[in-house]
């Protein structure tokens, strides 16, 4: 049985602004005095969002800790720490999309493209949309120092996926952050809309998933690592319900 068609798209997403301008100005204008350009990034208050400021400093700082607070900085939310020996992959999915219409890139206005399957880890045109985003994101994060470990197209077209770890502790949860806000910032370039909608498209359409894979001394251990797994796995059912509850507005998608 031979796999159905899948054309190419003519859609076309240029830029609001001409770039050649920013990036005269940018490597032209590199005597700034002594200062230096340091990016605050925070997470937003619907606790789904990222944003930043720029604020100039008198010198570059040796560690984060040297960095001053801005005067309106939000106050810190609480957060659980995992242990020290925790070690976290996680994986991100996102979907692109004409920040116009808001459908996904590549797709045919006000219609549907071909079925799903062949655009999973696929290459060719009208199966990988929009790969330029998911490659230069993967190289600035590795040029960032974030443990991106991997990428690749997802099942539903113009959607993609990246992983992150495995890391040590918190640094997962702030490296995952970092790297939604280089990815928003690389969307904002094309004028492309990125997001981590869980389900994007109602229907017969793959949705975006998020999760962490963990693993601790005791998971590792070699002998009762399968033990301590079934341990894990009895505390987290005790919460199933609870974590449902939180994700109610999505999981009663169609």
């Amino acid at each position: 049985m031979s796999a159905p068609a899948v054309f190419s798209t003519d859609e076309r997403i240029g830029s609001l602004l001409d770039q050649s301008i920013t990036r005269h100005m940018m490597s032209t204008l590199t005597d700034q005095g002594g200062k230096i350009c340091a990016e605050y990034v925070w997470i937003g208050g619907n606790g789904g969002d990222v944003r930043s400021k720029g604020r100039t400093l008198d010198k570059m700082p040796e560690k984060p800790e040297d960095l001053p607070m801005p005067p309106d900085q939000p106050t810190p939310r609480s957060t659980w720490l995992p242990a020290p020996s925790t070690r976290t992959l996680s994986v991100a999915e996102y979907t692109l999309l004409n920040a116009l219409t808001k459908w996904p890139l590549g797709w045919p206005k006000g219609g549907y493209p071909a079925p799903q399957g062949p655009y999973y880890c696929a290459a060719g045109a009208g199966l990988s949309i929009a790969r330029d985003i998911c490659e230069v994101h993967y190289r600035c994060c590795l040029y960032a120092g974030i443990a991106i470990s991997g990428v690749n197209s997802e099942v539903l077209p113009s959607q993609w996926e990246y992983q992150v770890g495995p890391v040590i502790g918190i640094a997962g949860g702030d490296q995952l952050w970092m790297s939604r806000y280089i990815l928003h910032r690389i969307c904002e370039m094309y004028n492309v809309e990125c997001t981590f909608d869980p389900k994007p498209i109602p229907g017969d359409w793959n949705g975006a998933g998020g999760h962490v894979n963990y693993s601790t001394n005791g998971t590792r251990k070699e002998g009762t690592g399968w033990e301590v797994i079934q341990e894990h796995c009895a505390k987290l059912g005790k919460r199933h319900a609870v974590h449902i509850a939180a994700a109610r507005e999505y999981a009663a998608r169609p």
